[in-house]
C-alpha cells in the first residue's frame, strides 16, 4: 500500500463520514460478537476447571434418572453405609436441593434470587471442596433433631450482613426461617451457582437425594474400580433386576469436563458462524459503498488517468479504502468483543482473559474480508477510460 495511495484513501474516507461510520459499525459487530462470544467462553471454562479441579478427578455422584424412581433417604444412608465399608478412606455425604432461585433476608436486607437452599450431612462441604469461614457445622444433636439451623454461603453472607457476622442471627428463605451457626468460606460460584450461593440445613424430610462420593487422590484406576463398586451397591440397595439397567446415574468429574469441552467446541462453532454471517453481510454493504464511491468520483479517476497514474495505482487505491475500512471495524470489533467478553469475568469473578488466537483470527478475518470486498470496485476504477470518465459530471 503506498503512502500517497492511504493518504488519498483517508481524505476520501473522511468526506463520506455517515457512510464509512456505518460500514465500519456493521463490520465491527460482526467482529464484536464473535470475540466476545468467545472471551466469555474461555472465562467461562476456566471457572469450571478450576471448579473441577477442586473437587479432584476421584470424585463421582450418584443420581436418580429423571425417569426413575427418586433416591429415598432410606436408599441413601444404607448406600452411604455400604460404601465407608468398602471404601473406609472416602467421604460420602447424602444431599438434596429443596429451593433453588429464592432470596434470603434479614431484616431489610434481600439477596438477589439466586439462592438455593440444600439439605445435607456433616459430610456436604468436605465432599464439595468447601471450609468453614467462621462458626461452626451442624452438631449431632441438630442433625438428629431436624433443628432450623443453617450454614450460609460468602455471598449470602455478605449481602445480608455487612459486619461480617452471621453467626446467631435468624435469615429467612424459601418460607423457613433459619438461625445460622456458621459461614462457609469463599469459594467461587459459576452463574449464580454454588457453595457462594446456598444455605445448608439439615435433612429433615424424605426427597430424591443425591450421594457425593469423594476418595483419596487416586489414579484413574482406582476411581474406576470405587465408581463400579458403587454401582453394585446401588443396585442392590434399590434392589434393581439383574436383567434391568440401571435406574440411577453415577456422574464423574472428569466426566462434566469432558463434556465441558464438547460443549466449548460446538458454541465455539456457532460463535464462528455468526460472526461471519454477520461479516458476509458486512462484506456486501462494503463493495456496495466502494461501487458508489467509483461512480462518484469517475471525474476524480479521470483526472488522476490524464495526468500519467497507472491502472496499478487506481487499483491500489481503492483497494486501500476498503482495506483501511475493513481494519478500523476489526479494531473496533475486537476492542468491544474483549471488553463485553470480559463482563463475564467481572459477574462471575473470575480472571480477565484475552483470547488471542480468536484475536489474530478476527484480523486475518477482517483483511479477507475488505481485499474481498475492494477487488471488484477497484478493478472497475481502474479500468475506466479516462477520456469518457472526463466528460462525465
Amino acid at each position: 500500500m503506498e503512502t500517497g495511495n492511504f493518504e488519498i484513501a483517508l481524505r476520501a474516507l473522511a468526506t463520506n463520514r455517515v457512510r464509512t461510520s456505518l460500514t465500519v459499525a456493521i463490520i465491527a459487530v460482526g467482529i464484536m460478537s464473535l470475540v466476545s462470544i468467545q472471551t466469555a467462553l474461555e472465562i467461562m471454562t476456566d471457572k469450571v476447571v478450576g471448579s473441577y479441579s477442586r473437587m479432584g478427578a476421584a470424585m463421582f455422584t450418584v443420581s436418580s434418572k429423571e425417569e426413575c424412581a427418586p433416591i429415598s433417604l432410606r436408599e441413601a444412608r444404607r448406600f452411604k453405609e455400604e460404601m465407608l465399608k468398602a471404601e473406609p478412606l472416602a467421604s460420602v455425604s447424602v444431599s438434596v436441593v429443596r429451593r433453588v432461585a429464592v432470596q434470603a433476608k434479614y431484616g431489610a436486607r434481600v439477596t438477589d434470587p439466586l439462592v438455593s437452599i440444600v439439605e445435607a450431612d456433616e459430610n456436604y462441604l468436605l465432599c464439595n471442596s468447601g471450609e468453614m469461614g467462621e462458626g461452626r457445622l451442624f452438631s449431632r444433636s441438630e442433625f438428629e433433631s431436624r433443628s432450623a439451623t443453617a450454614v450460609i454461603g460468602d455471598n449470602i453472607c455478605r449481602k445480608l450482613f455487612p459486619d461480617g457476622n452471621p453467626v446467631g442471627r435468624t435469615v429467612t428463605a424459601g418460607g423457613g426461617h433459619y438461625r445460622v451457626v456458621g459461614r462457609i468460606a469463599k469459594q467461587g460460584s459459576l452463574l449464580g451457582t454454588g457453595l457462594d450461593n446456598s444455605i445448608i440445613i439439615p435433612i429433615s424430610a424424605d426427597g430424591d437425594f443425591c450421594l457425593t462420593v469423594r476418595l483419596p487422590q487416586t489414579d484413574e484406576g482406582g476411581a474406576s474400580h470405587a465408581a463400579a463398586a458403587a454401582r453394585s451397591l446401588m443396585r442392590a440397595v434399590r434392589r434393581t433386576p439383574a436383567a434391568a439397567a440401571d435406574d440411577f446415574l453415577i456422574t464423574k468429574a472428569d466426566s462434566l469436563q469432558d463434556n465441558l469441552d464438547s460443549v466449548k467446541s460446538k458454541l465455539s462453532l456457532a460463535a464462528l458462524v455468526i460472526g461471519l454471517i454477520t461479516l458476509l453481510g458486512s462484506s456486501v454493504g462494503l463493495m456496495n459503498i466502494m461501487l458508489v464511491a467509483v461512480k462518484e468520483r469517475t471525474r476524480e479517476i479521470g483526472i488522476r488517468k490524464a495526468l500519467g497514474a497507472r491502472h496499478s495505482v487506481i487499483n491500489r487505491q481503492f483497494l486501500s479504502e476498503a482495506v483501511v475500512i475493513g481494519q478500523i471495524g476489526g479494531v473496533a470489533g475486537t476492542v468491544l468483543g474483549i471488553l463485553l467478553g470480559n463482563l463475564v469475568a467481572i459477574v462471575m469473578e473470575g480472571r480477565l482473559t484475552i483470547p488471542w488466537n480468536w484475536v489474530a483470527l478476527s484480523v486475518v478475518i477482517c483483511l479477507c474480508v475488505s481485499v474481498l470486498s475492494g477487488v471488484v470496485p477497484s478493478r472497475r476504477a481502474a479500468a475506466l477510460d479516462p477520456i469518457e470518465a472526463l466528460r462525465r459530471e
